[in-house]
């Protein structure tokens, strides 16, 4: 719909989302949303927005009339992505490490709500559309046309059934009984919904238990009492979930923990268990070709992210068929798409938003890739604190996010990648020479940095059962940290930055050797292992 501004009025109308308008303020130029009196369920609990001040609540700036001549409220715009959002891009499920903080920062906007006066205000619509995620990975929540306070005034309008989201609603809800304890259960629901990846209605019907066997107990009790029927028995509050949530003991750990207790002994075990949880991070160290192969595996159950952090000697754009970035007015022989978002950084002007139109399609099927041509020449000018920026974000952008780092010992954007990874993978020829001189940066990587070995895992990449050692000698060179090898094959060679690259046809046989070593790994959720 075109821009549109009735007689006399402030706010020029840009366009319409269902019932809310967004605007312009005319005098200020800034956003606003509009939205018409007769299409929110309790005016009381709109009229309270503008009592009370929150950084994660719109603000209530005052009324008008819309284009269609009705009253209309006024809200503050607040800038941001959706939790739907973020939660399709990766695939419909997101990590603890990405979903917890943005789970307790809505209980803690819900406990500020449930304690304003004498009368809880309550939201009665939470849902991932209507959580936002803006700059500084700052939470809002939004929306408040089903709101109420609960002050026991019979104000509720009939479009009461309109407002909510049902799938959402706490049952309580369809007699007319809402309270704090129904947020609850909605941000319990989106909370089960997004760790898992099953379907809504899946999460609404079936036993906790079922759906969290793979998760600590304290989780599970958690959940349990969210989406407990009886109110009662549920937490009370915003600010009571919050509590909770905040000593919540770490999944990933407990897991492991797990796996110790029914695996017995776990000191005798000659390979490390890694968590069960999806790794976000994996830093592939030395060798694009090998990282890029592995994306495009791990692309075969979601999406993933390539970042090319190897500033001394980017190849990413020529293994994956990079497109251009999808921002427009950039020139891709002059700037790549991580140039462009690590300048964006270094101006403090980089967010989810901005950094998607930075990224570049490939020849990949579910590849995406941050790419740069920079080189050594501008190397100096990029900061580390804007690399890590853009991984921070990268991680609420796709599940996966493979990084690309340098072989050089002391390139600080490979330093900065191997201790933001949750997995590092070191792909390396099986010679010993190279195990020597991989082993060596490694000892100094432990020494300086307190490099966490635990995460590390070799590989023999390309590997040759002919002219390279034996995978027994290789295990020994790795210090038992070999978890496996992709063979050496023609067609990478003759495919080697060609129209389509290898990553996107890999021969059936390396195909197989990556679901092996992803499988090793255990980076997918259970039901793709």
């Amino acid at each position: 719909m075109s821009a549109q501004q009735p007689n006399g009025s402030r706010y020029q109308y840009l366009n319409r989302i269902g019932t809310i308008w967004l605007a312009v303020d005319q005098r200020t130029k800034a956003k606003a949303v509009v939205r018409a009196a007769d299409t929110v369920a309790d005016p009381a609990a709109i009229e309270k927005l503008a009592e009370i001040r929150h950084a994660g609540l719109p603000r209530l700036i005052g009324r008008t009339v819309d284009p269609d001549g009705k009253t209309a409220y006024v809200f503050e715009y607040l800038e941001g992505c959706s939790l739907a959002q973020m939660a399709d891009q990766a695939g419909g499920a997101l990590t603890q490490e990405i979903l917890m903080p943005i789970i307790l920062a809505v209980a803690k906007i819900l406990g500020f709500l449930h304690r304003q006066g004498e009368f809880p205000l309550v939201h009665l619509d939470i849902k991932p559309d209507h959580i936002l995620i803006g700059s500084n990975d700052a939470v809002s929540l939004i929306d408040f046309g089903a709101s109420q306070l609960l002050d026991g005034q019979s104000r509720i309008r009939k479009q009461i059934g309109h407002a909510l989201t049902p799938a959402y609603a706490a049952p309580e809800q369809a007699i007319g009984k809402p309270s704090p304890a129904s947020d609850v259960f909605a941000l319990g629901l989106v909370f089960l919904h997004l760790m898992t990846g099953q379907a809504l209605s899946f999460c609404r019907t079936q036993p906790t238990a079922s759906l969290l066997s793979n998760f600590p107990d304290a989780f599970q009790r958690l959940i349990y009492r969210c989406l407990h029927r009886e109110v009662e028995q549920r937490f009370a509050h915003g600010d009571a979930l919050a509590s909770a949530l905040a000593s919540l003991p770490s999944i990933g750990s407990d897991v492991v923990a797990n796996i110790a207790k029914t695996t017995g002994n776990a000191g005798a075990q000659k390979e490390i268990a890694p968590p069960q949880q999806p790794a976000s991070v994996i830093c592939v160290w030395g060798n694009a070709d090998f990282g890029c192969e592995l994306a495009a595996v791990l692309a075969e159950h979601e999406d993933v992210l390539v970042i090319d952090a190897d500033l001394l000697n980017p190849r990413a754009d020529l293994i994956l068929g990079c497109g251009q970035p999808k921002t427009t007015g950039s020139d891709p022989l002059e700037a790549g798409g991580l140039d462009l978002a690590l300048t964006c950084e270094s101006r403090g002007h980089l967010d989810v938003i901005s950094l998607n139109q930075y990224i570049r399609s490939t020849r990949v099927k579910g590849v995406s890739a941050l790419t740069t041509t920079s080189g050594p020449t501008q190397y100096e000018s990029f900061q580390l604190n804007a690399l890590a920026k853009v991984i921070h974000l990268a991680r609420l952008i796709c599940r996966f996010v493979v990084i690309l780092c340098s072989a050089f010992i002391f390139d600080g954007f490979t330093c900065l990648g191997l201790r933001m990874a949750d997995r590092v993978l070191v792909p390396v020829a099986a010679d010993i020479g190279s195990f020597r001189e991989k082993n060596l940066a490694i000892d100094h990587q432990i020494a300086q940095y307190n490099f966490d070995i635990n995460k590390l895992s070799f590989v023999a990449f390309p590997y040759s059962p002919i002219y390279d050692l034996s995978r027994g000698c290789v295990d020994e060179l790795s210090r038992g940290r070999l978890i496996g090898t992709i063979s050496d094959v023609g067609s990478r060679r003759k495919m080697k930055c060609g129209a389509r690259p290898y990553a996107a046809a890999l021969a059936k046989g390396n195909r197989h050797e990556y679901r092996d070593l992803i499988r090793k790994l255990r980076i997918l959720p259970g039901r793709w292992r």
